[in-house]
C-alpha cells in the first residue's frame, strides 16, 4: 500500500489552477504542495484547510492562478465585438444591422427560414410587410423573440419597440421563463410575420443572457412609414407601449 508521502509526490505534477482548491482531495493538495517546492515535513501533518491556506500563500501558485483566468477569461460577446469595431466612429443602423449580421456568421449561429423557427429563441432577420400601408410604421429589421409558429406566420414580440433602457427587462423574462410570456411582453410588441421571400433568412440568436441584452442594445433597427421611407421618430414609437 502507498504511503502518504508516495501518493502526494504522485500528485506532485497536478495543476492547482483548474479549479477550486477545496475540491482536491487531501493527496492531491499535497501533491500541488510539492509541485511548488513545499518541503513534505512541513505540510505532511497540515490538514485540508491548512494545506489549501498555505498553497495560497505561495507567490508562484498566484502568479499561475492569474494566467490562467486569463487564458481562461470569456471573449467579448458580439454586441461587445461590434462596439469594438464601431470605436469613436457615428455608425447609422445599417452599419450596425450589417455588422450584427456578420458577426452572427462569424460566430455560427443557426440561420434558418421563418418557417422553421421554434418557438422561444429570439431572433434577427429582415422583413416587407404585405400591407405596409396599415401601419404609421413598421421595423423592417425586427429583433423579435418568437411565442408561436401559426399556419402562415410566425408571432413574435419585437424588443426594437421598447425603449433601449427597458429591454433588458423583458430579455431576462423570456430567458428565465419566469412568466407566461405571451402575457409579459408589451402589446406594442407583438407582431406577425409572415413565411413569404419578404421574410428573412432568420438568424437565431445564441441563447445567452450576455449575448441577448447587448444585442438588444444595438441600434439595428429599420423603421419605415407606409411609403417604404425611413421613419425616425423613435420617440413616438417608444411612447406607444
Amino acid at each position: 500500500m502507498a504511503t502518504d508521502k508516495q501518493r502526494a509526490f504522485f500528485y506532485s505534477k497536478l495543476d492547482g489552477t483548474r479549479k477550486k482548491l477545496d475540491r482536491y482531495t487531501v493527496d492531491e493538495l499535497r501533491g500541488i504542495n510539492l509541485g511548488y517546492d513545499e518541503p513534505w515535513f512541513k505540510i505532511r501533518n497540515l490538514k485540508k484547510d491548512q494545506l489549501i491556506t498555505n498553497i495560497r500563500s505561495i507567490k508562484k501558485y498566484r502568479e499561475d492562478v492569474g494566467l490562467t483566468q486569463k487564458i481562461i477569461e470569456k471573449p467579448p460577446t458580439i454586441a461587445e465585438k461590434i462596439i469594438a469595431k464601431k470605436g469613436q466612429e457615428e455608425w447609422t443602423t445599417d452599419e450596425f444591422a450589417n455588422s450584427l449580421f456578420q458577426e452572427l456568421q462569424g460566430y455560427g449561429a443557426t440561420v434558418t427560414s421563418a418557417s422553421e423557427v421554434p418557438p422561444g429563441k429570439l431572433c434577427f432577420f429582415t422583413y416587407g410587410a404585405k400591407y405596409p400601408e396599415r401601419y404609421p410604421w413598421y421595423d423592417r429589421r425586427p429583433l423579435a423573440y418568437i411565442l408561436e409558429q401559426k399556419g402562415d406566420r410566425m408571432l413574435g414580440a419585437n424588443f426594437h419597440y421598447l425603449r433601449p433602457e427597458i429591454r433588458d427587462i423583458f430579455i431576462r423574462r423570456v430567458l428565465n421563463k419566469d412568466d407566461v410570456v405571451y402575457g409579459a411582453m408589451p402589446k406594442n410588441t407583438l407582431h406577425t410575420y409572415l413565411h413569404s421571400p419578404n421574410t428573412g433568412p432568420v438568424w437565431i440568436i445564441p441563447e445567452d443572457m450576455e449575448e441577448y441584452i447587448g444585442i438588444a442594445q444595438l441600434q439595428t433597427w429599420k423603421f419605415v412609414n407606409a411609403q417604404g421611407l425611413e421613419y425616425n421618430n423613435l420617440e413616438s414609437i417608444w411612447d406607444a407601449i
